[in-house]
């Protein structure tokens, strides 16, 4: 059950849904914050940051990227990267924000016709993973990359 709601908890974990709101979105963040799920999310962006810079060939399985913006937002996605390796407990916002931003073909990493702006949402990211918050804490305030998370969903 869990994995067939897994696009969806995320998009909820990343928007803001606390992870007691239900049995299945606190399973789903206990999975995203474990160190092997922080570590296979880390060398997903890696890899993305890799595949950007590959010259673009004919067909390929591969879903096509938008490899200009991954390229703008290397800096944020490289301190996203820092961040998931770190060791010890952190909120699982922002494993299933740059978790979803991996996942969802209508986000700024597949879509080219997305107004939302990649480096803002991976910085995001990086701002949920801070682990010096409470592990079930929003940031206060409503800010800009506020809106671009609640596109996630």
């Amino acid at each position: 059950m869990l994995r067939l709601n897994s696009a969806r908890l995320d998009a909820d974990l990343a928007a803001g849904v606390a992870p007691e709101t239900s049995p299945l979105h606190a399973a789903r963040a206990r999975r995203l914050v474990a160190s092997r799920m922080r570590d296979a999310c880390a060398a997903n962006w890696q890899h993305l940051l890799l595949i950007s810079r590959e010259p673009i060939r004919g067909l390929s399985g591969r879903a096509p990227i938008c490899r200009e913006r991954v390229r703008r937002a290397e800096p944020e996605i490289r301190e996203l990267i820092t961040a998931l390796r770190t060791t010890g407990p952190i909120p699982a916002r922002g494993v299933a924000i740059a978790t979803h931003l991996l996942t969802d073909g209508r986000g700024p990493i597949y879509n080219p016709g997305t107004p939302d702006d990649l480096s803002t949402i991976v910085a995001l990211a990086v701002e949920h993973l801070d682990p010096a918050l409470p592990l079930t804490q929003n940031l206060s305030g409503l800010h800009a990359t506020d809106r671009n998370a609640r596109s996630c969903r």
